[in-house]
């Protein structure tokens, strides 16, 4: 558990303890709230986007009934809110391992896909004339979509070494795809998938 979450939880505990209608302790439960919630909320927009939103609807609510008054219900809001930010945190824990671990394993397959297919434009770039069933059109159109590719694999590295697994993961998938489709027009097999 981080340090934010769990000083959030202490504070949650203290208005717990000093009492349960009062102005001040609703009031310490709420920023306990704020605390928690602005602790996870970069590992949750990146793994658990619909909880960040449900419990940013949640924290907005037990605000408006402390405006209005409503300590008890708003402290009874703040301390559910600290719990389910703590599961959410948990949830996006695991889905970052999960990530985490698809990136190793595709890390592994998408690089010599790419120098494959860019040792096979070389070689059919350096024919006088083609083999049959390759065009120059085609083979511009391959050189033109690894270059892409080659750059969209600098992103997700990139992304993964900033410790955004899951933007990581949408530029390698895409790459992946790509890869595949350039080694299908220039009639190599794919690589087989590693486990």
């Amino acid at each position: 558990m981080s340090r934010v979450l769990r000083m959030a939880v202490l504070l949650s505990a203290i208005s717990l303890l000093a009492g349960c209608s009062s102005k001040g302790p609703a009031e310490t439960a709420l920023k306990g709230a704020d605390q928690a919630l602005e602790g996870a909320r970069a590992d949750l927009a990146a793994y658990a986007p619909d909880q960040l939103a449900s419990l940013e609807q949640a924290n907005a609510a037990a605000h408006e009934k402390f405006d209005k008054g409503d300590y008890k219900g708003a402290m009874a809001d703040a301390h559910t809110m600290v719990t389910q930010v703590q599961a959410a945190v948990t949830e996006a824990g695991q889905k970052k391992e999960e990530f985490t671990k698809a990136w190793s394993e595709m890390s592994t397959q998408v690089p010599p896909m790419i120098a494959a297919v860019e040792t096979k434009v070389a070689e059919l770039s350096a024919m006088k004339k083609l083999p049959a069933g390759m065009d120059a059109q085609t083979l511009d159109g391959v050189k033109t979509e690894l270059s892409a590719a080659q750059q969209q694999w600098g992103q997700a590295a990139t992304a993964f070494q900033e410790g955004r697994v899951a933007d990581a993961m949408q530029f390698g998938m895409a790459v992946k795809a790509s890869a595949e489709g350039m080694m299908s027009k220039l009639g190599m097999s794919a690589a087989p998938a590693t486990n």
